[in-house]
This record gives C-alpha cells, structure tokens and sequence, in this order.
C-alpha cells in the first residue's frame, strides 16, 4: 500500500508538471507574432495554492511570489526566442541548424520556469503532513 501512495503522489506531481508544460506548449503553438500569448503557469500554481490547506496555501504563494522576477525575465527571453524562430521559419531558405537552436533556446526558458515550479511545489508539499498529503492524494484519485 505504501508503493501506491508514492506512486498516487508522484503521478501528482507529474501531472501538475505537465499541465505547466502544456500549458506553455499551447500557448506557443497559438500565438501570433505581434500578439504573443503570455502562458499561464504561474497562474495555475497560484490556483493550485487555492486548493492547498494552511499554512501550505500561504507558503506555496510567498514561493510563487518569490519566483515572478525570474519568471517574467525567463518568460521575455522564451518569447525572443519564439520570434527568432518565426523570423528563421520565414526566410526563403531555411537554416535548420539556426533554427533547432532557437527552439531549443526557448525550450530552455520555459524549463526554467517549470523547474522552478516544480521546486515550489514539492517543496511546499513536503512540508505537509504525511496524513495531510493521503487526503491530498484521494482527493485527487477520486476526481478522476
């Protein structure tokens, strides 16, 4: 029983994982270039928080908040990198070395912020109480 309940807690994790990554995939693949589309992960930490007992709410915000700084700056340098991209995809011959590196650049950003993300998270919820966490875990299996 206890195998299932680290493997119920890692899925989880990994699902709150790739809900940050598709998010920013989602995002990329729907934007234009004069309106880019802010990905919204940040956005979906902070509801996660929503669902978090204290103090694990309040802690999960105050490392959100922490981490916006790092987020909007690595957030403009993955939306450069998604421009340099589009321009290499525009020119009549296509220099596919130059643009791999640029998807890979912008690659490199939005892992940054999920990685940081994710820190927060598994961070906060380490903090929690195994019991606490159970619930946490239930709750979520019995939604789906």
């Amino acid at each position: 029983m206890p195998g299932r309940r680290a493997l119920a807690v890692l899925l989880l994790l990994s699902v709150a994982v790739n809900v940050f990554v598709v998010t920013y995939w989602a995002a990329s693949a729907t934007r234009s270039r004069m309106g880019l589309i802010q990905p919204v992960p940040m956005a979906m930490a902070y509801r996660i928080a929503e669902h978090l007992p204290e103090p694990a709410s309040t802690n999960l915000r105050a490392r959100l908040d922490a981490l916006k700084s790092m987020a909007d700056h690595q957030m403009s340098l993955y939306s450069d990198a998604l421009a340099r991209s589009a321009a290499i995809l525009e020119q009549k011959e296509l220099d596919q070395a130059a643009l791999r590196a640029a998807i890979d650049e912008a690659r490199q950003h939005r892992s940054q912020i999920g990685d940081a993300l994710t820190d927060a998270f598994v961070s906060t919820v380490a903090e929690l109480p195994a019991e606490t966490r159970k619930r946490l875990v239930q709750r979520f299996m019995d939604k789906n």
